[in-house]
């Protein structure tokens, strides 16, 4: 009876539910003849993330108690699995992810090494490419991601602090042993021959999933209490650019950006529109209150990116490639006296993007229609920007940052309505003030000069801002 047991416990009676590893990778160096934990546990992290359809999914690396050649039994499956492991399934922060990374075992191990997890906790992870990208953007701090894990990590808040933060928990899944198992069935009871072997090669190799991924994102609603400080705006006056145009004030301003995301494969496709408008009420001595504009713009554009190259530098992972970009630039209301602004502009260069902390570095070629005047005018030109974000070590906050330069070839059309160069930066400090609401120290800094007079505008905002932003991940 007992060699009976030991029979069905190695061998199983016909149920395997993973194929001989060397019908997996036929061909040296890849080819074996068993499963190492490491990647027979990131292959249960890939059925997890499947069964559950996350974004990503990890479990604990546990050794594996024996080994044999050939198609491995259910029985023996099973007895790799702890069988008390609920499964949990959460929005955690990118944070999270991050923290645990350093835990995970990326590479597959080497065989006799399996007594090491019995010693230290490791992770099995899906759903992270070798970049560390998801679904192939990169992995923020800020963003949340649907997770499938097991309960006894929730357990771990000391050692993982951003625990503290995950969103949605839905508990009472049934246990990963459970999940495991029903993934693996339905991959053994493919009809096509060799579509066993292919599936669970894909569930080891966690390949990145196929076809165009699509997300709603809700960049910024915000909300500013702010002073302005402007200087030697004297001879713009003619500008039909408001913020050339301000006064000394205090003020609120109300922000808004929406773009629809679309990634396939390589390509980048962004379309979405940007609203600031700063509406000011001054009450100067013994006279009535004048109101004023001093920022009102509204912005339509879209912008295709392709991703030629991986760039690794300094700041982290990147792609690089070119890009174009053209926009349609208004005003919400007519600033009094002026035409409305009504700009068409194309530009497109080489531009890096996508990274952890350095998010966009570009340069590129401008041109512009201009219709704020009849009859409409073209303006050339360069433009160079950028845009970065980083948490602060120790502390809450993150500081990000993006800014442009604009400069303009001189014509002998240009009129005192012309700007030469134009430059814009704006910073803020950021932490969570209630639920998804974030509270914003910020400087924005202006500056312009003109073709025909000489000298230079300035704007310099401070103040503090309240801001909303929610990502819609409309298809993983």
């Amino acid at each position: 009876a007992l060699k009976g047991l030991l029979i069905k416990y190695f061998l199983g009676s016909g149920d395997a539910l993973l194929p001989d590893m060397r019908r997996l990778y036929p061909a040296p160096p890849a080819r074996r003849d068993r499963y190492f934990a490491s990647e027979f546990f990131s292959l249960a992290a890939s059925a997890v993330k499947e069964h559950e359809n996350a974004e990503i999914a990890f479990i604990q690396i546990r050794p594996l108690p024996g080994s044999l050649p050939g198609d491995v039994p259910s029985s023996m499956v099973e007895s790799w699995l702890d069988p008390d492991e609920q499964l949990v399934r959460a929005r955690v922060p990118g944070a999270l992810i991050t923290a645990l990374r350093k835990s995970m075992e990326i590479t597959p191990s080497q065989s006799g090494d399996d007594e090491k997890y019995s010693k230290q906790v490791y992770y099995a992870e899906a759903g992270l490419d070798k970049n560390g990208r998801i679904s192939g953007l990169p992995l923020r701090d800020a963003e949340f991601y649907l997770a499938a894990f097991p309960e006894s990590l929730l357990r771990e808040r000391g050692k993982y602090p951003a625990l503290k933060a995950v969103r949605g928990l839905e508990t009472g899944r049934g246990t990963v042993k459970g999940m495991v198992m029903e993934r693996l069935l339905r991959e053994r009871e493919a009809q096509a021959p060799g579509a066993w072997e292919e599936g669970v090669r894909r569930l080891a190799e966690k390949r990145a999933p196929s076809g165009a991924q699509w997300r709603l994102n809700l960049r910024n609603l915000s909300l500013q209490i702010s002073n302005t400080s402007v200087a030697g705006n004297a001879n713009f006056n003619r500008v039909s650019d408001s913020k050339a145009t301000a006064k000394d004030q205090t003020l609120l301003k109300g922000s808004a950006k929406i773009y629809s995301e679309t990634y396939s494969g390589r390509f980048r496709l962004d379309n979405g529109a940007a609203a600031d408008y700063y509406r000011t009420t001054v009450w100067p001595r013994n006279k009535a209150k004048v109101v004023t504009e001093n920022v009102d713009q509204l912005l339509f554009e879209n912008e295709m990116r392709y991703s030629m190259f991986n760039y690794k530098g300094l700041f982290g992972n990147a792609v690089l490639g070119p890009f174009a970009n053209i926009a349609y630039d208004t005003e919400i209301s007519q600033n009094s006296g002026l035409p409305r602004r009504k700009v068409v502009r194309g530009k497109g260069g080489l531009k890096l993007f996508e990274g952890a902390i350095l998010q966009e570095l570009y340069t590129a070629a401008l041109v512009e229609r201009k219709y704020t005047y009849s009859p409409a005018r073209n303006k050339y030109g360069l433009e160079a920007g950028f845009k970065l974000s980083m948490l602060i070590p120790g502390t809450a906050l993150t500081f990000s940052s993006d800014g442009s330069y604009r400069l303009f070839s001189s014509s002998v059309y240009d009129t005192v309505s012309d700007l030469k160069q134009r430059l814009e930066v704006n910073s803020k400090f950021s932490t969570r003030f209630y639920g998804d609401i974030m509270i914003s120290p910020f400087f924005n800094y202006y500056a312009a000069t003109g073709t025909v007079f000489r000298g230079t505008a300035t704007n310099l905002m401070t103040g503090v801002s309240f801001e909303f932003s929610r990502l819609f991940k409309l298809k993983h």
